[in-house]
């Protein structure tokens, strides 16, 4: 688990190794648990990609080209009227 030091303090390991408060480290998570709880540190928020953020132009550009692609647009059909047969029989 990521974490910030709020205050400074010194590693139960390695007495000589010193967090200095803003620094982030990465601890196991009942470590980390118990550091927060004394108020040493607190829990950072790991980003996750991107993609769960709001879609670039370019993304929205892809998607709607490919809906093109999977998807073509139909072409309305005119229905085959008296008026429509005539015209069509003139052109043949």
């Amino acid at each position: 688990m990521k974490v910030r030091i709020l205050q400074k303090f010194h590693d139960k390991d390695d007495y000589s190794k010193v967090f200095l408060v803003g620094e982030t480290i990465t601890l196991d998570d009942t470590r980390a648990e118990f550091l927060i709880s004394r108020g040493l540190v607190e829990m950072v928020e790991e980003k996750k990609e991107s993609k769960t953020s709001e879609p670039s132009e370019l993304d929205k550009m892809e998607v709607e080209a490919t809906k093109d692609l999977l998807f073509p647009k139909e072409t309305p059909v005119k229905p085959v009227t008296a008026t429509r047969r005539k015209s069509v029989a003139k052109a043949n």
